[in-house]
């Protein structure tokens, strides 16, 4: 299995929950607790505003979803785009 089938497993099985919660709290105009929503700028994908960036990838491991770079890769070859990850704490509260 590539890691197109390994992303669409983990969105299947491992992140409904996590991807619900992190569009909520984008509905409420807050930042995303698990780092699933993504939005197109300048051709690529950016991730969303993210609530403790630094504390991240310990909520993502502790809930399921796969660490934030193999999510990331997952979605340059979904997408085909370039995707890129939160560049420091205070790019991620943009």
């Amino acid at each position: 299995m590539g890691i197109a089938g390994v992303f669409a497993h983990a969105l299947s099985a491992l992140l409904p929950a996590t991807m619900l919660t992190d569009d909520i709290l984008g509905d409420e105009g807050k930042p995303q607790l698990y780092g699933t929503n993504f939005e197109f700028k300048d051709g690529r994908l950016v991730p969303k505003p993210v609530s403790d960036p630094a504390g991240l990838e310990g909520r993502r491991e502790r809930v399921g979803p796969p660490p934030l770079g193999e999510y990331i890769k997952g979605l340059e070859e979904l997408y085909r785009v370039s995707a890129g990850p939160y560049a420091h704490a205070d790019a991620a509260r943009r």
